[in-house]
């Protein structure tokens, strides 16, 4: 790291951002130098907490005034394009909370504004111990070549159908439900392991079509509740993909998660639950644990205080150097068109061919 920290200003003071990114970037040694949100009182609260010098209702106004070196980005979705290529086109590395976007060519339109900054979005997945693990084993070929990758993620907080609907639910803000939620944190992992998906089946369900609003009233479920896919992946591969946020029980950090991925020398299984184990089955042998080695270790298994250190260490030693980083902007709109094939698919009852991410 050099020895002036990268001084970053954070837009957004909801969980993530006064959760997750703002201890995340102190943890490593950068400055948070403002915060902006509307809610003033909220606002305040975040900047008390973490001695934050400066306070913006304008994300417009702090991205010209705050002297920052880079944003982060932690909004609803809706927002997370607009701002990250305005901040781009200052100059300004960018952290962006996932997905990068909520249209295809908005994501495009971020990734080609920020070509010359330092990106990342948060896919905070792609750092647990385990996962890091089972990247490096099929790489080395240690699966040999792959079949199968079947993953899942679940969660259960929208199982009360009385509970209100927030901008998650709304797709003018989130740009879809659970898909946009949990399948894009699941499609940026399972792309990471099996390389690039050419053809998707999807199909989209809606359980609970009405919700009140907090403010009172009700409005109807414009967006997904849970979504299944069927995949193929350039190499030959197969993928089987769920996510739901209506599992009863999912009350971890990450839900009930797991990914297996077969290959025809072993099969290998993570679940960050376990965040230092991935078990391994060799074939025609019993599964056997291995232990994630010292230099991808966290240090300690709670993943909600250590991941936010892990994600946003890498972000800010590469702003520093000026060296692009993964996941970055490029991942982002992989990620996007992955998820815009995925309803698709749903939309016309068939699969559809995957196109390839592209700056045009």
């Amino acid at each position: 790291m050099a020895t002036s920290p990268l001084r970053v200003a954070v837009v957004g003071a909801g969980h993530w951002a006064a959760d997750v990114h703002i201890p995340g970037l102190i943890k490593v040694g950068a400055e948070v130098v403002a915060v902006c949100a509307r809610r003033e009182e909220r606002r305040r609260e975040v900047a008390g907490r973490y001695n934050i010098p400066q306070q913006y209702s304008d994300w417009r106004e702090m991205l010209d005034s705050s002297g920052a070196d880079a944003v982060s980005v932690c909004t609803p979705n809706d927002l997370h394009a607009p701002i990250s290529i305005a901040a781009a086109e200052k100059g300004l590395h960018v952290v962006c909370e996932k997905p990068l976007a909520t249209t295809v060519d908005d994501a495009r339109a971020a990734w080609q504004a920020a070509r010359d900054v330092v990106t990342m979005v948060g896919f905070s997945h792609r750092f647990v111990p385990a996962a890091q693990l089972l990247k490096e084993m099929i790489d080395a070929g240690d699966l040999g070549h792959i079949y199968h990758i079947f993953a899942h993620m679940l969660q259960g907080w929208l199982v009360d159908p009385t509970s209100a609907a927030g901008w998650r639910l709304i797709r003018a803000q989130s740009g879809a439900g659970t898909l946009g939620d949990l399948g894009s944190h699941l499609l940026d992992l399972v792309a990471w392991f099996g390389g690039d998906i050419t053809r998707i089946f999807g199909y989209l369900r809606t359980f609970v079509t009405e919700r009140p609003l907090p403010q009172g009233g009700m409005t109807t479920i414009d967006v997904d509740d849970a979504a299944s896919a069927l995949a193929e992946f350039a190499n030959g591969a197969t993928g089987v993909f769920t996510v739901s946020r209506y599992v009863p029980g999912s009350t971890s950090t990450f839900g009930i998660q797991g990914v297996t991925v077969a290959g025809n020398k072993a099969t290998a299984m993570y679940d960050p639950g376990r965040p230092h184990v991935v078990l391994i089955a060799e074939r025609g042998q019993p599964f056997k644990e291995v232990e994630v080695p010292v230099r991808l270790r966290m240090a300690s298994e709670d993943l909600r205080g250590e991941l936010p250190g892990a994600m946003m260490g890498r972000f800010v030693e590469a702003a520093v150097a000026r060296r692009q980083v993964h996941p970055d902007f490029g991942d982002g709109l992989r990620c996007q068109i992955l998820m815009d094939a995925w309803e698709r698919s749903h939309a016309a009852g068939s699969r559809v061919e995957v196109p390839a991410a592209t700056r045009e």
